[in-house]
C-alpha cells in the first residue's frame, strides 16, 4: 500500500536521505531530478510538486514497483 503523500517518506525520498534500489528507469529519472532540484535549493511549492509527483508514480506503478514499496517503508 503506498503511504499517503503527507508522510514524511516522500520528503527524505525526494531530497536523498531515503534511497532506493531500482530497475524503473521512470522512478530512476524522477528522483534523480528531485534531488538535483532540492540540492539547489527547491521553493516550498516546489518541493510540495515534487512529493506530489513521486507519490502519483507509486499510485500509478503500484502493482511493478512492489520491491521499492517495500524498501520505502523500512
Amino acid at each position: 500500500m503506498v503511504p499517503p503523500s503527507s508522510h514524511p517518506v516522500w520528503r527524505d525520498l525526494i531530497t536523498g536521505r531515503k534511497t532506493l534500489r531500482s530497475d524503473s528507469v521512470a522512478l530512476n529519472m524522477l528522483l534523480y531530478n528531485a534531488k538535483l532540484k532540492m540540492s539547489r535549493g527547491a521553493e516550498p511549492e516546489e518541493e510540495i510538486e515534487l512529493i506530489h509527483r513521486a507519490h502519483a508514480l507509486f499510485e500509478k506503478l503500484e502493482f511493478c514497483l512492489q520491491d521499492e514499496l517495500a524498501q520505502l517503508l523500512r
